[in-house]
């Protein structure tokens, strides 16, 4: 029997986007003991693709008679998977890069050690460049994606109105900020994304909180320094305004610098806060 949803999707680490020159081949560690979700591993390139598979509706907790067009359903389960998910990034969309011709040559490995498991990196000619092979792996749990998705379809983002509470039109965008970041190709637009989610997610409540009283309502939500905060803002609010002196400049080039460590805890923080307010939302906290 067919099942009722087949989607293609495409998996890379959300620090590293897509790049001529970078293939990613990235291991989803599937927790699902049930077959609600079965996620198969087609190919590799600059992201790794993926084919989802959900038999029926009930997997979901949905009614039989809902399609997976109607509703919102793939995008919501998406963003439910990027919200259970640390490192890696999904969505269905294709890098559009070339697949780039590698020349089988000697190829070097370095392998790094992380929290999340091995990250080997294997160089090898192309042409005259480059290429990189980034290897790396997450576990994905399927309880967890279906948790935050009743927690999505609950809140009904994609219907909100003038007639619709702030804290909801709030996180509805803090949300759509979040699922704009995971989806992004340039690190400095997934950074901007991310910290407007947490923005977002931090007023909440309607409370236009700036400066260091935002600061320390994010680091309230999140847990996070208050240097840190800090950091994350003053780098944010040199993407926006224009440099008036050295400092401004000094502080907007070492930000973007620092882009590839800075974008991992940022999501964690973004995330920690909208699964946070959404709970109080719904009355579950």
């Amino acid at each position: 029997m067919k099942p009722w949803i087949e989607a293609h999707l495409f998996v890379r680490e959300l620090s590293n986007p897509p790049s001529p020159i970078a293939t990613h081949d990235y291991e989803l560690i599937v927790e699902e003991r049930n077959g609600r979700m079965r996620f198969s591993k087609l190919s590799v390139n600059h992201q790794t693709e993926y084919l989802l598979s959900i038999p029926n509706p009930a997997s979901l907790g949905l009614p039989e008679h809902i399609q997976p067009e109607e509703e919102h359903v793939l995008p919501d389960l998406f963003l439910a998977c990027n919200l259970a998910l640390n490192q890696a990034c999904l969505s269905n969309l294709e890098s559009g890069m070339p697949r780039p011709q590698v020349n089988p040559l000697q190829r070097p490995v370095t392998v790094e050690h992380t929290p999340m498991g091995p990250r080997i990196s294997i160089t090898a000619t192309v042409s005259e460049t480059v290429h990189i092979t980034v290897v790396a792996k997450e576990v994905l749990n399927v309880e967890r994606v279906l948790e935050y998705f009743v927690l999505l379809r609950r809140l009904n983002r994609h219907a909100v109105s003038t007639k619709s509470p702030v804290p909801v039109v709030n996180i509805s965008k803090a949300l759509s900020e979040f699922e704009n970041a995971v989806t992004a190709t340039n690190r400095l637009t997934i950074f901007k994304n991310l910290y407007t989610a947490l923005l977002l997610a931090a007023n909440w409540d309607g409370r236009n909180r700036k400066g260091r009283q935002l600061d320390a309502e994010i680091v309230s939500a999140t847990g996070i320094s208050a240097s840190e905060a800090q950091r994350w803002r003053r780098i944010f609010d040199r993407t926006k305004h224009e440099d008036t002196s050295d400092r401004d400049v000094k502080e907007f080039i070492q930000g973007l610098a620092n882009l590839p460590e800075l974008i991992t805890p940022l999501r964690s923080a973004a995330k920690v806060s909208i699964l946070d307010r959404l709970h109080r939302i719904l009355g579950e906290k």
